[in-house]
């Protein structure tokens, strides 16, 4: 992360969105393990930082509320132990779809930096009911090598194939909260909106929008906080709002990414 933001920041995140779209275990359990196989791909194979990684997991029984020692547990190895994993967690309907959301999600952790999470993600997702919406959130901590601009936004756009959403965002926490009134539009520095539900992107200054899948990709010009504050003044202007889910119980129009 340091690449591209200072230690100020103090985290990166991509979060993502979507209304209700009912999945089986098995089609949760793809999108889990694609996720941690794009997030591994990222880390430099052959550099010293970074060896040792290990993905860890919280007990979803809740069992490390009063065993705080089982806060983190060795998440699942391969697809079909994840797969098994979510199986056993789920409450399926009869016809095989999950009868609720579910928990998902896992920490990379580095031995390099005393076992610390480098990255993560979590959400909670195969809701047929979100009453407000299926949503994940990847972070990267400064420990994380995210690379130069090129190399993250290639991993932004394989983290949204992955989950195929309505809406997508990169973003730090300080820049969060130094242009809070971002909220009121969609200015981030990487953003994915899918044209289903939120229509065609409009031609910007302070951003470059191209068609990417079944939507459209926001990319700021400036990679700082200046530069995200400028394309939220210009979305406030042009009268632009937050994106969100407008109708999170409408089943998704899924968008595609081939």
């Amino acid at each position: 992360m340091a690449e591209l933001f200072s230690e100020n920041d103090q985290y990166a995140y991509i979060m993502l969105a979507w209304a209700s779209r009912a999945e089986t275990p098995d089609e949760v359990a793809g999108r889990g393990w694609a996720t941690v196989c794009a997030l591994e791909d990222s880390v430099p194979r052959d550099d010293p930082r970074y060896q040792d990684l290990a993905w860890v997991a919280p007990p979803w029984d809740r069992t490390a509320e009063d065993n705080p020692e089982l806060y983190e547990l060795p998440a699942p190895r391969t697809l079909e132990e994840l797969q098994r994993e979510v199986r056993d967690r789920a409450k399926v309907r009869p016809d095989g779809m999950l009868a609720e959301g579910l928990p998902i999600g896992a920490d990379l952790t580095c031995a390099r930096s005393n076992g610390t999470s480098i990255a993560s993600y979590e959400g909670n997702v195969g809701s047929s009911k979100a009453y407000l919406e299926n949503t994940v959130t990847i972070r990267f901590e400064p420990t994380f090598p995210t690379g130069d601009k090129d190399d993250l936004a290639a991993l932004f756009r394989r983290i949204v194939s992955i989950w195929q959403p309505d809406w997508a965002l990169l973003d730090t926490l300080r820049t969060s909260r130094e242009v809070q009134e971002s909220l009121e539009t969609y200015a981030d520095y990487l953003i994915w909106l899918s044209e289903a539900e939120l229509g065609p992107a409009p031609v910007l200054k302070a951003a470059k929008t191209e068609r990417f899948g079944d939507g459209t990709l926001i990319t700021v010009n400036d990679w700082s906080i200046d530069g995200v504050r400028t394309l939220h003044q210009e979305l406030v202007s042009a009268g632009i709002p937050a994106a969100s889910v407008k109708h999170p119980l409408n089943p998704q129009k899924v968008p595609q990414f081939s």
